[in-house]
């Protein structure tokens, strides 16, 4: 967390600096839900750095409100239609990560290729841990958890 934060803090190309601040959002979004959720209100930790302010994301949570964490969920880049308030985020974070890499992989520089060639790396490798591990699960759970 502390390292992300002072990446986030420095100069970058915009293609790594958008990346580093989806990551602290998406960090955020799921530290909120998982508050929302299991009923924590207590101060939580949010990173600095990302688009959401820490603000936004504190009112929510003092909130406890789904609907208005599925209004943040909406402001995360490469997500469309609704956010399902009830569900975990997680997957519609990630799909959204997803479109905006390819989307930003068209950009002539290359830093957009480089980062969406890692994340695929990093998919492809949360993949394969869960397959591994899916001996313990039903064929459809183990296919709920995949990333796509």
């Amino acid at each position: 967390d502390t390292w992300l934060e002072w990446v986030c803090g420095t100069s970058l190309h915009p293609i790594l600096r958008d990346f580093c601040s989806s990551l602290a959002d998406l960090r955020n979004l799921m530290e909120l839900y998982k508050r929302i959720r299991w009923e924590m209100p207590e101060r939580a930790r949010f990173l600095r750095g990302g688009r959401l302010t820490r603000t936004s994301l504190a009112d929510a949570l003092g909130a406890g409100d789904r609907a208005v964490m599925a209004d943040l969920l909406r402001r995360f880049p490469g997500t469309e239609g609704d956010a399902d308030p009830s569900a975990n985020p997680e997957h519609y974070l990630l799909r959204g990560m997803r479109r905006s890499l390819r989307m930003q992989s068209l950009e002539l520089s290359g830093y957009g290729q480089f980062i969406e060639y890692l994340w695929l790396v990093y998919v492809e490798t949360v993949n394969m841990g869960i397959l591994l591990e899916s001996g313990k699960l039903d064929r459809q759970s183990a296919a709920e958890e995949l990333l796509r």
